[in-house]
């Protein structure tokens, strides 16, 4: 009888839990993606939002599809990580929200003291090619990411 009654319960919280989608799991946008990145105080957001766009080649990439990472972070082996492992040698997140978060606890890692995103990027060695700063500025954003951003 009590194995019935655990069953069934089993059972109603599995069925409301997976009825149930938090805001975590909100549609990817980037509006949405901005609205996150301001809610965490992500530090530079012109430049972070340059970076996804340039890392995911705007949203596209088999490592955004597949692993929900925006910024082509590999698995963190010293700091606190949202990751759930790694996948094709890059980190893998639940969801895009979950890179995003994961790219908070790294500029809070360790922080520099810097003159600008630019500087900061440079000073944590986010990426070894010495062109990346400018394939990042290159970047385009559009009026209404920056009004969002700015606003």
């Amino acid at each position: 009888m009590w194995g019935l009654i655990r069953f069934i319960i089993i059972f109603f919280v599995f069925f409301i839990y997976s009825s149930f989608k938090p805001k975590e799991y909100e549609k990817f946008t980037i509006k949405n993606l901005i609205i996150y990145m301001k809610q965490l105080k992500i530090a530079y957001i012109e430049i972070v939002l340059r970076q996804a766009k340039y890392e995911t080649s705007h949203f596209s990439s088999p490592i955004f599809k597949k692993n929900h990472n925006l910024f082509g972070m590999r698995l963190a082996k010293r700091r606190k990580t949202t990751a759930i492992g790694a996948k094709d040698h890059y980190a893998l997140y639940w969801n895009w929200k979950k890179s995003v978060k994961d790219y908070s606890l790294w500029q809070k890692y360790r922080k520099p003291k810097c003159k600008d995103g630019y500087d900061f990027l440079k000073k944590r060695k986010y990426c070894p090619n010495k062109e990346y700063e400018n394939k990042v500025r290159k970047v385009k954003l559009t009026k209404e990411e920056l009004k969002l951003i700015y606003q």
